[in-house]
């Protein structure tokens, strides 16, 4: 009995206090609107104050628990991905109260597990312009792509230098 005791406090207990149930959306604004927060801020418990300057996105933001809000694609140059945002919140932000903001073209919701990578891959550090010390790899977040293939030799692909001649 009492190592039943000990394994449920010792090893289950502390795996539920430290586990985070988490929802992850992107969430794409509709063309001439703006989701965009005038000021963040992080409060002591790691969650973030977005103050907006319309009432509709303050008071669904002001309600939630949100870790993450940012431009998920900031250096894309098509105007759908420069429009979408990455949201993490907690599990009371639903995607049907994100669907409802007049602002909002669509919601995509995130169901991948981000606790660690398997597998990296070995050209991981090749650097764009040095923006943000980002690498094109963190930029589209490939290393999350790692965990459901690391690729296929049988697959052959062809890069072309000169595209348009023969």
């Amino acid at each position: 009995m009492k190592l039943l005791f000990y394994t449920l406090f010792f090893v289950v207990f502390p795996i539920t206090l430290y586990s985070q149930s988490h929802n992850e959306y992107y969430v794409v604004q509709k063309k001439g609107h703006s989701i965009e927060p005038s000021s963040k801020a992080l409060d002591s418990n790691s969650e973030l104050i977005l103050n907006f300057s319309k009432t509709e996105l303050q008071n669904l933001f002001s309600s939630k628990v949100i870790f993450e809000y940012e431009k998920a694609f900031p250096e894309s140059k098509n105007d759908t991905l420069k429009n979408t945002y990455w949201v993490k919140s907690d599990l009371n932000l639903l995607k049907s109260e994100l669907e409802q903001l007049s602002d909002v073209l669509f919601v995509e919701e995130l169901d991948f597990i981000e606790n660690y990578l398997l597998h990296e891959p070995n050209d991981y550090f090749f650097e764009i312009n040095n923006v943000k010390n980002q690498t094109l790899l963190d930029l589209i977040r490939a290393p999350l792509a790692w965990e459901i293939t690391t690729g296929d030799p049988n697959i052959i692909i062809g890069v072309v230098d000169n595209p348009g001649k023969p």
